[in-house]
């Protein structure tokens, strides 16, 4: 297993071989065959609108009622760390920065820093996990960036994994 996201009625594995979903108590493969970029997944999501976001070496593709949509891969290096979407902004983090896919086309950030978690906050926040500048907040689907580093008092500059949780 490569990854793992679910949503309220589905269970979503990425593997070498497909996408394992599990939805109604029965359990599909999605290949390539079905619509994906090619079988050995990255990075898998569940975005606002219930589209299921997979990420391969070959692309990004986003199934919505077993309808597919592609678009090229993500400009940030051979292996995806991450991906969410806030429903109308995807974003992919990986060892050479955090991409944006917007309108069909994808915008490269921090090239130099290395991407190694991705967590959808509220609205269409995203909070960014580094491999040595701590975490990085996007806010307004990339409008302004809040950094928080050994400088701002976050004692890790290595950040291993992030998770967001309800307010309630």
């Amino acid at each position: 297993v490569t990854a793992i996201a679910d949503s309220p009625t589905t269970r979503l594995a990425g593997t070498a071989r497909g996408l394992l979903r599990w939805e109604g108590g029965r359990y599909s493969l999605l290949t390539s065959k079905d619509g994906l970029p090619a079988d050995r997944v990255a990075a898998v999501a569940v975005d606002p609108q219930g589209g299921i976001l997979v990420a391969t070496a070959k692309g990004l593709s986003r199934g919505l009622r077993n309808v597919w949509t592609n678009w090229a891969v993500a400009p940030v290096g051979s292996f995806l760390n991450g991906l969410v979407s806030d429903g109308k902004t995807i974003w992919a983090g990986g060892p050479e920065g955090l991409g944006r896919l917007r309108s069909g086309r994808w915008e490269h950030f921090f090239a130099d820093t290395g991407v190694t978690a991705l967590a959808a906050g509220y609205g269409n926040t995203v909070w960014v996990g580094t491999s040595g500048s701590g975490v990085l907040r996007v806010l307004r689907g990339g409008e302004k960036l809040e950094h928080y580093g050994a400088s701002q008092g976050c004692e890790i500059d290595v950040v291993r994994g992030l998770v967001t949780v309800d307010k309630t």
